[in-house]
Protein backbone atom coordinates (compact mmCIF):
# COMPACT_ATOMS: atom_id res chain seq x y z
CA UNK A 1 0.00 0.00 0.00
CA UNK A 2 2.84 2.45 0.77
CA UNK A 3 4.39 1.67 -2.41
CA UNK A 4 1.12 2.53 -4.52
CA UNK A 5 1.03 5.63 -2.38
CA UNK A 6 4.58 6.31 -3.03
CA UNK A 7 4.00 6.51 -6.81
CA UNK A 8 0.79 8.27 -6.72
CA UNK A 9 2.86 10.74 -4.55
CA UNK A 10 5.92 11.14 -7.42
CA UNK A 11 3.04 11.40 -10.15
CA UNK A 12 1.97 14.16 -8.72
CA UNK A 13 4.99 15.90 -7.82
CA UNK A 14 6.07 14.99 -11.90
CA UNK A 15 3.11 16.36 -12.93
CA UNK A 16 3.37 19.80 -11.18
CA UNK A 17 6.86 20.10 -12.84
CA UNK A 18 5.82 19.71 -16.28
CA UNK A 19 4.43 22.91 -17.84
CA UNK A 20 1.07 21.54 -19.40
CA UNK A 21 1.64 23.13 -22.66
CA UNK A 22 1.07 21.96 -26.64
CA UNK A 23 4.84 21.77 -26.82
CA UNK A 24 5.13 19.31 -24.09
CA UNK A 25 1.91 17.48 -25.25
CA UNK A 26 3.63 16.82 -28.26
CA UNK A 27 7.25 16.12 -26.98
CA UNK A 28 5.27 13.67 -24.72
CA UNK A 29 3.45 11.62 -27.90
CA UNK A 30 6.84 11.71 -29.69
CA UNK A 31 8.54 9.63 -26.90
CA UNK A 32 5.42 7.46 -26.62
CA UNK A 33 6.02 6.73 -29.89
CA UNK A 34 9.68 6.80 -29.92
CA UNK A 35 9.38 4.16 -26.71
CA UNK A 36 6.52 2.15 -28.58
CA UNK A 37 8.62 1.41 -32.01
CA UNK A 38 11.72 -0.35 -29.37
CA UNK A 39 9.70 -2.11 -27.30
CA UNK A 40 7.89 -3.65 -30.76
CA UNK A 41 11.36 -3.81 -31.92
CA UNK A 42 12.29 -5.74 -29.38
CA UNK A 43 9.54 -7.82 -28.93
CA UNK A 44 10.04 -9.34 -32.73
CA UNK A 45 13.56 -9.39 -32.04
CA UNK A 46 13.61 -11.91 -28.97
CA UNK A 47 10.40 -13.38 -31.19
CA UNK A 48 12.56 -14.63 -33.80
CA UNK A 49 15.48 -15.60 -31.63
CA UNK A 50 17.79 -12.78 -32.73
CA UNK A 51 20.36 -10.79 -30.46
CA UNK A 52 21.43 -6.84 -31.15
CA UNK A 53 24.46 -8.39 -32.81
CA UNK A 54 22.61 -10.35 -35.51
CA UNK A 55 20.61 -7.67 -36.05
CA UNK A 56 22.76 -5.09 -36.58
CA UNK A 57 24.66 -7.75 -38.77
CA UNK A 58 22.02 -8.01 -41.14
CA UNK A 59 21.29 -4.45 -41.43
CA UNK A 60 24.76 -3.83 -41.96
CA UNK A 61 25.22 -1.01 -38.95
CA UNK A 62 26.91 -1.22 -35.65
CA UNK A 63 25.42 -2.94 -32.77
CA UNK A 64 25.19 0.27 -30.88
CA UNK A 65 22.90 1.76 -33.34
CA UNK A 66 20.76 -1.61 -32.72
CA UNK A 67 21.03 -1.10 -28.85
CA UNK A 68 20.15 2.93 -28.68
Amino acid sequence: MKEQQAKQDFMAWLKSQIPDTAEMHAIAQEESERIGLALALKKSIDAEGHNQKALAEQMGVAQAVISK
